[in-house]
């Protein structure tokens, strides 16, 4: 088999979620490329599995491979691998919570691109400088920079960054408790993750999408949005989405007055949390024992849960969350 025919066959795997076995055909593929000298192919193998191990939250490995695209890349004069190990090179350092350097290195990568006419890059690295300037609480900045995305996202033809933009913009709106359109745009995110059959980001969609469903009342069809994300995420070993979904689980159980049913799903979901290193997320199960203790009458137990996570939100530089807890803690201390 040649080496390009085992590209394809291990970003197949990729899309259809089998980690492990798009990874062992990534590492055929990369003994071919280095045996035969190919520096294209060799090129094109480690930018698959650095996106590989990062999609499987192997932060680590994903690191050693970006910075070693990025030797390649400048070592052989190639501008455009530079480009794309720099944004992957970011995208690490947003995981990791250093959301000042994610985001220096996000601008490099943008200019880079730019500088290539690159849409598909600009595109990609419009969605994560959203993310970062949602974080910090420019949701105005955030829109326009996925809206952005999905524009470059048209011109290039990569329905997989739209499909991205769309699940943001759902979660920007939820953010700012525009349900119906949060709706809108997780329906249609929904609508092109099952037609590019990227189950990844369609079980993370489901899950998303349940935070509306929860405040339009919607009761029953957000309690089936995580099933199915549990049903997609669970085989593929995504962690992150099943830990998403056991949070907004325990929110059902609290409105439902299931406290302990609540209570298991907040340590569940904690527990994965932590074994991913998912900080963001961690902070936000903080929030939602907070809340569930403040119900319970445990009202001294809310107040310092809700005190700690603001403390956690604040080393993250999340701005946006801290004002949400706020407008919470400003409502408690008058209760």
């Amino acid at each position: 088999m040649q080496c390009e025919e085992l590209l394809g066959r291990a970003a197949g795997l990729e899309r259809t979620g089998m980690w492990p076995e798009a990874a062992q055909v990534y590492a055929e593929a990369f003994r071919m490329a280095a045996g035969g000298r190919d520096l294209t192919a060799l090129v094109r193998v480690v930018r698959g599995e650095s996106n590989l191990r990062r999609s499987q939250g192997r932060h680590e490995e994903a690191e050693e491979l970006a910075r070693l695209r990025l030797e390649i890349g400048e070592r052989n004069g190639l501008a455009d691998e530079v480009a794309r190990a720099t944004n992957l090179l970011a995208v690490l350092r947003q995981c990791q919570g250093a959301l000042e350097e994610a985001q220096a290195l996000y601008h490099a990568a943008l200019e880079q691109a730019r500088q290539l006419r690159d849409n598909d890059l600009a595109g990609v690295i419009c969605l994560n400088l959203g993310v970062v300037a949602n974080v910090h609480g420019d949701v105005g900045e955030a829109r326009a920079l996925y809206l952005e995305c999905i524009a470059a996202s048209v011109r290039s033809g990569n329905r997989g960054h739209a499909l991205m933009a769309y699940n943001n913009l759902g979660m920007l709106c939820a953010d700012l408790r525009e349900w119906l359109e949060s709706d809108l745009y997780f329906d249609r995110g929904i609508e092109i993750a099952r037609r590019v059959d990227d189950r990844p980001m369609l079980g993370k969609l489901y899950a998303n999408n349940a935070e509306p469903l929860i405040h339009m009342g919607e009761l029953a069809r957000a309690a089936a949005s995580l099933t199915r994300a549990e049903e997609i995420a669970t085989p593929l070993g995504d962690s992150a989405t099943v830990a998403l979904a056991a949070r907004f689980r325990a929110v059902l159980a609290r409105l439902a007055g299931d406290f302990a049913e609540a209570d298991r799903h907040l340590a569940r979901a904690a527990t994965l949390a932590q074994a991913e290193g998912l900080e963001l997320e961690r902070t936000e199960i903080l929030g939602g024992l907070a809340r569930l203790r403040w119900e319970q009458g445990r009202r001294d137990e809310a107040r310092a849960a809700l005190h700690e996570a603001r403390r956690r939100f604040a080393a993250l530089g999340a701005a946006r969350e801290i004002r949400r807890l706020d407008e919470v803690l400003a409502e408690w201390e008058t209760a």
